[in-house]
């Protein structure tokens, strides 16, 4: 028997489909990521009975995935303290305008009222 006979059989016939899906996973993160990923396939062979004409293999699939680069967070460090936001600048209030104030005419209307008086 050939070498793809062999691994033909292993996991109960399905280790080829185990590698495909392994590739597909693995490769698929990568692409998400941008780093690199493996899978390592590992072929132990025992022999059960010394003296005996007879192996066992056994197969394993390892994945490693990509790792995700860290993300961190930014900070001001200022008087020896760190800080999320500059506490040397002016802090700013937003707010979301109701759709009814946010009519061009109004605001327009609006504005001239400034401009007159």
């Amino acid at each position: 028997m050939d070498a793809l006979g062999v691994i033909q059989r292993l996991a109960g016939g399905r280790f080829l489909e185990e590698v495909a899906a392994a590739l597909v996973e693995i490769s698929e993160e990568v692409v998400q990521t941008g780093n690199k990923g493996a899978i390592t396939i590992t072929i132990e062979i025992t022999q059960p009975t010394t003296g005996q004409p007879m192996v066992v293999m056994s197969e394993t699939i390892s994945r490693r995935p990509p790792k995700a680069d860290p993300r961190g967070a930014a900070f001001i460090i200022l008087d020896g303290e760190l800080h999320r936001e500059d506490p040397r600048q002016v802090r700013m209030e937003f707010r979301t305008v109701p759709n009814e104030e946010r009519d061009p005419a109004r605001v327009e209307a609006e504005s001239e009222m400034r401009r007159v008086d």
